[in-house]
């Protein structure tokens, strides 16, 4: 196709019309527009390696993903996460492993079999969205042999509620009693609630006035000791809502909360349903335990393990790129700290996989997830805990949180924040803003029908305000701004509607992405949802996949979106670059002034290229556009691709109907003949279009804006000549650097103290010294500890621990010397080795050096610094002390680590344990 062919150049009498901005009605018409390049400012820069990426799920059958690695590569996508969504809070990634007597999942670190998905054991809040996982609560599925069970994990062990919706819409009921048959352990204090606020929140757990929950008169009850109870208001009150408030537990201080079933009842009248569906009275609940039991096992599904995907990812290779970049989700609705860690150490010690980013949860903020809905402080309490676990096994790998349903979805907390701002403000009351190494969130701004594609495909003017959201946020909290930011999930919609496989998602994928590059910089990662989603397409819903999932005639057939993203990695960037690209400013105008219908962005590429990307949202005007400013004098000749309804409609055939793109090819490739600085190119209604120009001079190099975001600014200084022959395909020179994998990693030496339990069960644990305070100044001292397990284990080690005692009080850190099976202490805290300690097993600790018997206090606290558990001897000769690994009312403490802080005659030493199972 000529030049010619590819600028539609209108008449005279249409041109007139149209310079007085006079609207030809009844058919379609070709508007003048100005894009204006502002060659000398940058806006920022950008890596296209880790902006361009998706989403990959461990559901999707491994040979499906197979078969379309090729187009997934060719889309450009090198940044790839996994496993996928809300299962991700469900998958149990190694089946090498058992359930402890929490029923909590303990797998292997050193030996692996397929992953498996599971069934919470103690599900409290109604599965929304009826994942088979947790389809609804069992506090009123009118069964008492099933229970909830609230988490002990939390920074409100005297704060739990579990709220009822009673009516499931607007209408409130009068409610004269409540009875509530306890599991254990149970509340010996609470209060049955009622909601006064407004009924148009969704759901309380998000509202922002927890004094809209007032007692029923006599529901405020102290004494309970469990079983069943009857709790009879000596007034109703009418309300659609209530609340049993939960505030102090059976389990002493920080215990837990079990509650079977409950009922509500207008005088003799149950109200609603307690039964097994989700139609029963639905319950949200303040936090639930993770245990699990196994369901769906993978061994013969044949759907992608963590194995399987790690082949996806080596597979990807592109110039000195030669792996994709995964992004791993840690489970936190089933899964432990522990059971995070020990994924670190298998992938990164055993296999050397090297895998850099790790997520903690997913969408835990939401009333569909596994585990949810979390408040925001309680999220942050455990991310610490997950981080503290995670980087003791690889302390190089980067921790992202908090991983939340939508950019200004609530926090749960009943103050109105918006989720993300008060996750970072508790990381700095927790003292950890230096543990998020990425701000990671997902999006998906339009939640409705297909009755305003105008409306949709525009929703990325709201990525502007978001960021400036964002660095407020963090500068208020301390946290540094220039931390990556990732959106690891975003599509046009959470549901999928019709729109969703339609062209228009195509240019709102390519705005969007243009926006976030805009206001996200260097410091931007995306991962779209997703490459193949598995959901069939009818005639009243699409699919979330850019390829189909669906097996059939049109399987792996690419969706408008597919080609918006290779058309933006392929020819306007350059795929798997490493390399940071220059984005800079443009302008557009129109007759009646600012376009918001034309969007505009111009990627300097570090190649010398200059490309150009506009993305025409405008359904029925073609746009003849004059281009001006560019920052160099063109080469006459420049690659043009071009992507329109020419190129993709989605339509269907047959009864019953199938629903596939009929045309489906890739962008159209011209050649412009006659480019200059100044010149006018017509783009069609709803079309993506890119050109490429290349210097016919001297080469230029954009100067940053006032305010660039941290980037490199390209140095190279390619020679292109008049005589440049751009093929319909071009080619990009790679020439990646600082390739984003860990470095470092830890590697399996035996530093470990290993012993054996009274049971004759193999344990291992790290005591890594980490503090010490003495009252006497400058005493450098260097005790030999000879650890012993009581009552029969025997030490096969000595370990040597280095600490230096500070005058004023205040524990200083001098090294990191670990427990060591050889005489020589390595410099860092050595991996664990598995399998670790049964619950309850002791661990051997030794206080400072004393002659004869001493009092001692041995403390256990969790990396927040809760205390979990204290012990005092009166007198207590020098030596190794078995300590259980349990609190005080003997039950057995979660895998995490933990500080040990042991107190001798004044003397004072704090060790740090990892305690993985």
């Amino acid at each position: 196709m000529n030049l010619k062919s590819f600028k539609t150049f209108v008449t005279a009498l249409g041109l007139a019309l149209l310079g007085l901005g006079i609207p030809v009605p009844g058919r379609a018409q070709t508007l003048p527009a100005t894009i204006t390049v502002n060659g000398a400012t940058t806006l920022t820069s950008f890596i296209p390696v880790s902006i361009f990426g998706v989403n990959a799920a461990y559901w999707i059958q491994k040979t499906y993903n197979d078969a379309v690695t090729t187009l997934v590569k060719q889309a450009g996508n090198y940044f790839i996460r996994y496993p996928g969504g809300s299962s991700s809070d469900t998958y149990h990634w190694n089946g090498a492993g058992s359930y402890n007597t929490n029923n909590y999942w303990v797998p292997s670190g050193t030996t692996y079999s397929l992953g498996f998905d599971s069934d919470m054991t103690y599900v409290g809040t109604t599965g929304s969205n009826n994942y088979s996982e947790f389809p609804y609560s069992y506090m009123t599925d009118g069964n008492p042999s099933t229970s909830w069970l609230s988490n002990v994990d939390t920074q409100f062990p005297n704060h739990q509620w579990a709220q009822i919706d009673l009516t499931g819409g607007s209408s409130t009921v009068n409610v004269s009693s409540v009875s509530i048959i306890w599991g254990t352990p149970y509340a010996t204090s609470y209060e049955i609630q009622y909601w006064t606020g407004s009924d148009t929140v969704g759901t309380p757990a998000n509202a922002n006035d927890e004094a809209d929950w007032s007692d029923f008169p006599g529901g405020n009850i102290t004494g309970s000791t469990g079983g069943t109870t009857a709790i009879t208001f000596t007034t109703a009150e009418s309300t659609r809502y209530i609340r049993i408030l939960l505030t102090a537990s059976s389990a002493g201080a920080g215990g837990a909360y079990s509650i079977a079933e409950a009922y509500a009842y207008n005088g003799a009248a149950l109200i609603g349903n307690n039964e097994a569906s989700t139609s029963q009275n639905h319950v949200v609940v303040s936090s639930t335990d993770p245990a699990s039991s196994a369901v769906n096992p993978l061994n013969n599904s044949g759907t992608t393990d963590f194995n399987s995907f790690m082949a996806y990812v080596h597979s990807f290779s592109s110039g000195a790129v030669t792996s994709a970049i995964p992004l791993i989700t840690v489970n936190y609705g089933t899964g432990t700290p522990a059971e995070a860690a020990s994924w670190v150490y298998y992938a990164n010690v055993v296999q050397g996989y090297g895998i850099k980013y790790w997520q903690v949860g997913n969408e835990q903020d939401g009333i569909w997830e596994c585990g949810g809905p979390s408040n925001a402080k309680d999220y942050a309490y455990r991310f610490t805990e997950f981080y503290n676990a995670m980087t003791t096994v690889d302390p190089t790998i980067i921790v992202t949180g908090p991983v939340v349903g939508g950019p200004y979805d609530n926090s749960n907390a009943y103050d109105g924040n918006p989720f993300i701002q008060d996750f970072l403000s508790e990381l700095q009351t927790l003292g950890a803003t230096a543990d998020l190494g990425a701000l990671d969130y997902h999006w998906y701004p339009w939640n409705y029908d297909n009755t305003a594609t105008a409306v949709e495909i525009n929703t990325a003017s709201q990525v502007a305000a978001f960021a400036v959201s964002v660095n407020n946020w963090q500068t208020a909290a301390g946290v540094n701004t220039n931390i990556p930011v990732i959106m690891s999930e975003y599509n046009i919609s959470p549901n999928t509607p019709l729109l969703m496989n339609q062209l228009p998602t195509g240019l709102w994928l390519a705005n969007w992405l243009g926006e976030f590059i805009h206001y996200f910089g260097s410091h931007g990662n995306t991962n779209l949802w997703d490459s193949l989603n598995g959901t069939a397409v009818t005639a009243a819903a699409g699919d979330q996949g850019y390829l189909q999932e669906e097996p059939g005639a049109y399987q792996y057939q690419p969706r408008a979106n597919y080609w918006a993203m290779q058309m933006m990695t392929n020819d306007w960037a350059i795929p798997a670059d490493t390399n940071a690209h220059q984005l800079i400013s443009t302008g557009v105008t129109v007759a009646s002034g600012a376009s918001t219908l034309l969007a505009v962005y111009a990627d300097y590429r570090p190649d010398g290229v200059f490309s150009l990307l506009v993305v025409n949202k405008d359904p029925t005007n073609s746009y003849n556009t004059w281009i001006t400013g560019l920052p160099f004098t063109p080469n006459a000749t420049a690659n043009a691709w071009t992507f329109s309804s020419a190129n993709y409609v989605w339509t269907s055939s047959g009864s019953p109907a199938t629903y596939y793109a009929n045309p489906d090819t890739a962008p159209t490739a011209v050649t412009l003949t006659d480019a200059a600085s100044s010149f006018p190119v017509t783009f069609a209604p709803y079309s993506l279009n890119v050109i490429q120009f290349t210097n016919s001079g001297p080469t230029y190099t954009p100067t940053s804006s006032a305010t660039p975001t941290p980037s490199k600014t390209p140095t190279n200084t390619p020679t292109l000549t008049s005589t440049l022959t751009p093929t319909s395909s071009p080619t990009n020179t790679l020439s990646p650097t600082d390739t984003p994998s860990p470095t470092n990693s830890p590697t399996a030496t035996a530093t470990n103290t290993v012993c054996t339990d009274s049971l004759g069960n193999t344990c291992t644990f790290t005591l890594t010294p980490t503090v010490t305070d003495t009252p006497t100044p400058t005493n450098t001292f260097t005790p030999t500890n000879s650890p012993t397990l009581t009552p029969t284990g025997t030490p096969t080690n000595s370990p040597t621990l280095t600490f230096t005692s500070s005058p004023t009080g205040t524990p200083t850190f001098t090294g990191t010397p670990t427990s060591s099976c050889t005489s020589t202490p390595t410099p860092q805290p050595s991996p664990m080795v598995y399998p670790n300690p049964s619950y309850g097993a002791p661990v051997s600790v030794v206080p400072p050096a004393y002659t004869g018997t001493a009092e001692v206090k041995i403390q256990l606290f969790t990396t927040a610094f809760r205390k979990a558990q204290e012990r005092d001897y009166d007198s207590l000769p020098y030596g190794p002390v078995a300590v259980a690994m349990q609190d005080n009312w003997g039950h057995p403490l979660a895998d995490g680590l933990y500080y040990v802080v042991v107190t001798a005659n004044g003397h004072r030493t704090i060790l740090k344990l990892l305690l993985l199972r």
